[in-house]
């Protein structure tokens, strides 16, 4: 969901198979981060910036990471 023209849009399903509780960070007012933990145990990270608003957002499967734990985001500004 976002907020465009004034308005808040329609919720978009970002898909993916979410096991456990995900968690979000920004640095940047046009731009979040979402890390969650697949069913395979993966953490995964998807974003969205204001390219995406057309697009859909992108995925990525964060590489040598598998657990059974919920991950962590921290946003930051440099």
């Amino acid at each position: 969901r976002q907020f465009w023209n004034g308005s808040w849009t329609v919720w978009f399903p970002w898909g993916g198979n979410v096991a456990g509780n995900p968690d979000a960070a920004s640095w940047g007012g046009d731009r979040v981060d979402v890390f969650y933990r697949g069913a395979d145990g993966a953490i995964y990270h998807m974003w969205s910036d204001k390219a995406a608003i057309i697009n859909e957002p992108k995925i990525e499967k964060v590489p040598y990471v598998i657990t059974n734990a919920d991950p962590t985001a921290i946003g930051a500004t440099w």
